[in-house]
């Protein structure tokens, strides 16, 4: 996963524009994320849906949703 833009929404809102590659398979997703900073430490905190079948993950299931939300948590610290 790699970003090719980040966007400000206001305050601490953001969107960023990401690369996901999965299985040699690469597809641009938007990621909306907020950013909180204290102390010299900051926190990424965001989530997005991908569909597991653009990727070639599995097969269609009656059983298994095709749709995966990933969360991510980025903590950072400024030296």
């Amino acid at each position: 996963m790699t970003s090719s833009s980040i966007t400000s929404k206001g305050g601490n809102k953001f969107i960023g524009k990401f690369n996901v590659k999965i299985k040699g398979i690469t597809k641009v997703v938007n990621v909306p994320f907020t950013y909180s900073e204290s102390n010299g430490k900051g926190r990424f905190i965001g989530s997005f849906s991908l569909n597991r079948l653009n990727f070639g993950v599995g097969a269609s299931s009656w059983m298994l949703d095709d749709n995966v939300k990933v969360k991510l948590t980025l903590s950072t610290v400024k030296n």
